[in-house]
């Protein structure tokens, strides 16, 4: 074979090789074809979608990088409101489990024990007022001595058992009042825990619900008609209304959380720079960063702009 046919051959074989290297890199995508995914009319290639500054950024992050962002925080005002009514709600609870506590220990006092002996029966003070005279007259003095021990024996009677009735009289109204005041102070005490916890049921609050209020109101007639106690029966009451309205009024008052700035920062290199002004505000001049002679050879235009006149 001759030297040319040789170098032909090497020739070809080179450009084969150079040709099956392209296409194998065409194949794998490392090869950049500018009319790969561009169609007539697309300003963008299929494979993007644009960008997508807009989807991935919200105005409260934006607003946050730009230092307009409006904290979320409770005024200063409305919590010292608040936390003054929850602090005289815990105080009064505390007053009212001090005075049940004392009620409860001044009734403590066992009831008078019935009478174990039978009440005696009616003395005639007449009749023996008669057989009294009589034995004087008969010059019995022995009898008329005994008739009058035991007329006296009986007016001491009859007196300790007037006594001892007006006694259990006071004593039923004192206990009855005591029990009253009681019910009403374990009512107040039992009110003001639910007004603690749940301050939407208090009529006085900012935050009342009427429909929670009306609700707790009907079940508390409803307990009560059972025979259960005013305080036990405002008790079942808002154990089977608060726990809803709670969770409403959780969801409700629930804050939209902070827009993540950290987030929001490390994105913030993909926000595309804003675009140079056009005309009189394209045109920057720094002064900081020239010389005297260049000052002095400021246009007229130049020191215009400089002192702030536009024309």
């Amino acid at each position: 074979m001759s030297k040319a046919t040789t170098e032909v051959v090497e020739q070809e074989t080179q450009e084969q090789l150079d040709e099956r290297l392209k296409q194998e890199a065409i194949d794998a995508g490392d090869v950049f074809d500018p009319a790969d995914g561009v169609e007539a009319g697309d300003d963008a290639p299929k494979g993007d979608k644009g960008d997508d500054t807009g989807k991935e950024f919200d105005a409260d992050v934006l607003a946050a990088i730009a230092g307009e962002d409006t904290p979320r925080m409770i005024p200063h005002s409305r919590f010292n409101e608040v936390n003054e009514e929850s602090k005289a709600r815990r105080q009064r609870v505390l007053e009212l489990e001090e005075e049940v506590a004392r009620l409860k220990g001044s009734s403590a006092a066992p009831a008078p024990k019935e009478k174990e002996e039978q009440a005696p029966a009616s003395f005639d003070f007449d009749e023996a007022e008669e057989k009294y005279s009589a034995a004087i007259l008969d010059g019995d003095t022995s009898k008329a001595k005994q008739i009058r021990a035991d007329i006296r024996k009986q007016e001491q009677a009859a007196a300790d058992a007037r006594a001892e009735a007006a006694a259990d009289r006071r004593y039923a109204a004192n206990r009855k009042k005591d029990d009253e005041e009681r019910s009403a102070l374990e009512f107040k005490l039992e009110l003001a825990k639910a007004y603690a916890a749940h301050p939407f049921l208090d009529a006085d609050s900012a935050e009342k619900d009427q429909d929670a209020i009306e609700e707790t109101f009907v079940w508390v007639q409803h307990f009560t008609g059972k025979g259960e106690s005013p305080a036990k029966a405002l008790a079942s009451a808002v154990q089977k209304v608060a726990p809803r309205y709670a969770k409403a009024a959780a969801d409700s008052a629930q804050v939209n959380p902070k827009p993540n700035l950290a987030q929001g920062v490390e994105r913030a290199g993909k926000i595309p720079p804003k675009a140079a002004g056009v005309g009189e505000r394209a045109s920057v001049v720094d002064v900081s960063k020239m010389s005297a002679k260049d000052i002095k050879a400021l246009s007229v235009e130049d020191e215009a702009r400089l002192a702030g006149n536009f024309v």
